[in-house]
């Protein structure tokens, strides 16, 4: 009889529990990050490890270590912006370093398509950074100007003289006509004939 109670008890926590788990299955499921999600924190956490390595190499001089170790991090599709900007900057100040000016505005410029408003001060970055930083925002902003805004008056200019020349040139060919409209006014009219 011990036995038949033992294994009644058994069946329903072994039911309990088989339910208990298709719902949370069932509840639960939406919660859990997807599969390629999992993948994307990883890489980001390897790729933030690898970055730490790389700005360890820069301090310790190994520029090139610095920038292989960066750029395999930068090979990963599923990075945040954040981190992706993070590389960059180390890969500006790589750059800098081997006084590759030209390498390091075509990383700035990348780290400006994916901040726009980035501005480092000379507290986060080295003063060469800074200064390439604000050259290439003034260059943008140059670009996306209107052309009305960068030099549009020039044209009005060009315009309103060569209305002006046009006038001045009308006048004078006009002008001669008047003069011989004057001559023709100061002759004297006949006297009209005298009526009955």
């Amino acid at each position: 009889m011990f036995r038949i109670i033992k294994n009644k008890f058994l069946l329903e926590n072994i039911s309990r529990f088989l339910i208990t788990c298709f719902l949370a299955m069932l509840f639960l499921e939406p919660l859990i990050p997807a599969q390629g999600m999992l993948i994307a924190s990883d890489d980001n956490s390897t790729c933030l490890e690898q970055l730490d390595q790389a700005e360890n190499y820069y301090y310790d001089g190994k520029i090139e270590l610095a920038i292989n170790l960066t750029m395999q991090c930068l090979k990963n599709k599923n990075i945040d912006d954040t981190i992706k900007i993070r590389a960059f900057k180390i890969l500006v100040r790589t750059q800098l370093a081997r006084e590759d000016i030209q390498s390091a505005k075509q990383f700035v410029n990348k780290i400006l398509d994916l901040n726009p408003s980035y501005q480092p001060t000379i507290e986060e970055e080295i003063p060469q950074m800074v200064n390439i930083v604000t050259e290439i925002k003034k260059e943008r902003e140059k670009l996306n100007q209107k052309p009305e805004e960068q030099g549009g008056t020039n044209w009005f200019w060009i315009g309103a003289g060569g209305v002006a020349a046009v006038t001045v040139f009308a006048l004078v060919i006009s002008g001669n006509g008047n003069k011989e409209k004057k001559e023709d006014e100061q002759k004297e009219l006949p006297t009209p004939p005298v009526f009955p």
